[in-house]
């Protein structure tokens, strides 16, 4: 019998890990603006830059729109949407120049900025704040013709940073003799450099 109520366990386990239901919120609204820039200074030198702002809500409540182990939850008018950072950003500096034979230099280094997210609306049924992020890259590269060859980094300070969830803190647990790992961060891409070959046609 003991065997026996192991192995439903682990179907029930199973049936948990597999199970993902997407619903709809009747009605939401999102507001917001988005700004850029660009300014060609001297000696080959160039500025970009942008900025967004989003407001994104539900405007009326939604019963049993967000669910965690315990249940169906209902999510209220006001609550936050989910997987939408109100503020967003960058800023690049570029720089070009031509050198003999045709050649040119080209290098720029930007930085990204993404704003705190929660995983469900209104942080209700277990949602969870994601923290925002900064990531910092920059290339330099020589191009002629139709050729140009660049070394790059991305996350230059290998930033670690959460980007969303699998499930949500509810389901961690014991089933049986095993615990539940249903519940797990993703993460950004670790610091990464280099080299690129590339042609246009």
């Amino acid at each position: 019998m003991r065997k026996t109520i192991r192995v439903n366990q682990l179907w029930l386990l199973a049936i948990l890990m597999l199970a993902s239901l997407t619903m709809n919120g009747a009605t939401a609204a999102s507001k917001g603006v988005e700004l850029q820039l660009q300014a060609l200074l001297p000696k080959g030198w160039a500025v970009l830059s942008s900025y967004g702002y989003a407001n994104a809500r539900l405007t009326q409540d939604v019963p049993g729109l967000v669910t965690d182990a315990s249940g169906s939850h209902t999510a209220f008018s006001g609550d936050r949407l989910p997987g939408s950072p109100q503020h967003t950003g960058s800023l690049v500096l570029q720089y070009s120049r031509p050198l003999p034979k045709d050649y040119s230099l080209r290098a720029d280094y930007g930085i990204t900025y993404t704003g705190d997210v929660y995983t469900k609306a209104g942080l209700r049924a277990s949602g969870e704040k994601l923290g925002g992020y900064a990531l910092h890259e920059a290339s330099v590269g020589l191009e002629k013709g139709r050729w140009q060859v660049s070394l790059y980094g991305e996350n230059l300070f290998n930033k670690y940073a959460y980007t969303a969830t699998t499930a949500d803190r509810s389901y961690l647990g014991v089933v049986g003799d095993f615990t539940t790992r249903r519940y797990q961060h993703w993460i950004i891409r670790p610091r990464q450099v280099g080299l690129e070959l590339s042609a246009r046609f």
